[in-house]
């Protein structure tokens, strides 16, 4: 299952949760304060390659 972030319109808070696939339209509670007025962030990754000095690359939301 993936992992999806989310933060709460009600207390402001983010926090991350594991939904499966089937569940991805259903309300989806703050832990915080079980409030059901959540937004799904667009979440930032990296990637590890094997061809670079370091060893791993970012990718920001800014693109550096």
């Amino acid at each position: 299952m993936p992992i999806y972030e989310y933060q709460c319109r009600n207390c402001e808070k983010k926090f991350e949760t594991l939904i499966s696939f089937r569940e991805l339209d259903d309300p989806v509670k703050c832990p915080h304060c079980d409030s059901e007025e959540t937004d799904r962030l667009l979440s930032t990754f990296s990637t590890s390659t094997g061809s670079s000095k370091t060893g791993s690359s970012y990718c920001s939301p800014g693109g550096t």
